[in-house]
């Protein structure tokens, strides 16, 4: 996790504000416009539709035992198919997963598979039938925008958040979000400083905050679009996060870019 705060605005001035969204000192006031065609309200519910119904599942125990894995009427994550309007699985797949676990936690691993396929049962079968050599997020090669810029934001969402559930003890270190509104991020401080869960925000931390650019914002070129979010962790704060993914499907992201607009660490080491 990246450990250090970009200062710019004494370098650049201003205009640094626009070029990489730094964080301004707390008396610089500005006012966003969102991109047209992007709505970040829009964008905020389905972040929130989503975080909602990965904390709604609870672990089976069965998962946990050694030799564990997914049964009938576990989660189906195909369900967040029903939050998004502009992504699809590509025809004839579905999703599915295996259940990865260590001495030090426990995460599901995604994959897309045809429809009629019989599901891998372990991460080892994964491995050897995908040769993916550990790698994940392959799945996301079949998952099919509508080439809206509202569609790329939702890829980029489901690549964030998709499998982050039935997270076990060290596995929770993957709480990354995506934040769209500046009420959604008043929101995360309040949570985080209600203090059932290690530092609060500071007062110059929450005055920072409210200077941030945090509407998303989709740019085409000629192969390749690029999709510009902010998105908080307990342990790193607010970070800028640029994905360049091929316009044309099968959709596949090439570069992420990040750089810190705020930083916090909420001090819990699992």
């Amino acid at each position: 996790m990246l450990r250090f705060l970009l200062f710019c605005f004494g370098v650049l001035g201003p205009l640094s504000l626009l070029l990489v969204g730094c964080t301004p000192p707390p008396n610089f006031s500005f006012t966003p416009t969102p991109q047209p065609g992007l709505d970040p309200t829009l964008c905020q519910d389905v972040v929130k539709q989503m975080t909602q119904l990965i904390r709604e599942q609870e672990i089976p125990d069965h998962l946990l035992q050694p030799e564990g894995a997914p049964q009938a009427g576990n989660f189906d994550p195909n369900r967040y198919f029903d939050i998004f309007e502009h992504i699809h699985m590509e025809p004839g797949y579905m999703l599915d997963y295996v259940y990865f676990k260590t001495l030090m936690g426990a995460e599901p691993i995604l994959y897309a598979r045809k429809i009629d396929d019989a599901p891998f049962v372990s991460p080892n079968e994964f491995y050897d039938g995908t040769g993916s050599n550990g790698e994940k997020d392959l799945y996301l090669e079949h998952v099919y925008t509508d080439g809206s810029a509202q569609g790329f934001l939702e890829y980029v969402i489901l690549a964030i958040h998709a499998e982050q559930f039935y997270l076990y003890w060290h596995a929770h270190y993957n709480d990354l979000q995506v934040v769209c509104t500046t009420d959604a991020v008043n929101e995360l401080i309040d949570e985080v400083s209600d203090g059932s869960f290690g530092a609060e925000f500071s007062s110059s931390q929450r005055k920072q905050a409210q200077h941030i650019n945090y509407f998303p914002r989709v740019d085409y070129y000629d192969d390749a679009v690029d999709v510009r979010i902010v998105t908080f962790t307990k342990w790193g704060g607010l970070e800028e996060k640029i994905f360049r993914i091929t316009k044309d499907p099968p959709h596949k992201i090439l570069d992420v870019r990040s750089h810190i607009l705020l930083y916090y660490d909420c001090g819990i080491n699992f």
